[in-house]
């Protein structure tokens, strides 16, 4: 069971994904059609996980870098900065006051986030295969 079964959130990933499919049927740009649809999907992914970290972070302070960091150990790649910054951002912090986070073994929370991530692709490919099959 997802730690985030959120409903919510899945009914707004079909809705994000319905658009880029609507898109196709316009017939505009279908070049574009794949790389807006990767786009898309790596999109989703991303509030995921940054929503995984809010969850298991609670009330630390955790700082863009931190979450990178965490997000490059789950799925092996970043994200934007700039949204990292909005999200994870303290106004004023200068390198020089970093967050105690950087002196915490995250291991443990990244192994739970990869569960969480892998419980979440499951499901996630199946409302792809199901939106695909509505648009074919």
């Amino acid at each position: 069971m997802l730690i985030l079964n959120n409903n919510e959130f899945f009914d707004e990933c079909k809705i994000r994904l319905n658009e880029i499919y609507r898109f196709k049927k316009t017939g505009k740009d279908n070049k574009f059609f794949g790389a807006k649809l990767s786009a898309e999907i790596k999109s989703i992914k991303r509030d995921y996980i940054v929503k995984l970290i809010k969850f298991y972070m609670n009330d630390q302070d955790i700082t863009p870098t931190a979450a990178n960091n965490i997000i490059k150990n789950v799925l092996n790649r970043g994200v934007s900065n700039v949204y990292l910054l909005k999200i994870f951002g303290t106004t004023f912090r200068t390198a020089s006051n970093k967050s105690d986070f950087f002196k915490k073994n995250t291991d443990e929370i990244e192994n739970e986030i990869k569960f969480e991530m892998e419980k979440f692709i499951q499901r996630f490919n199946k409302i792809l295969i199901e939106i695909k099959e509505n648009h074919s």
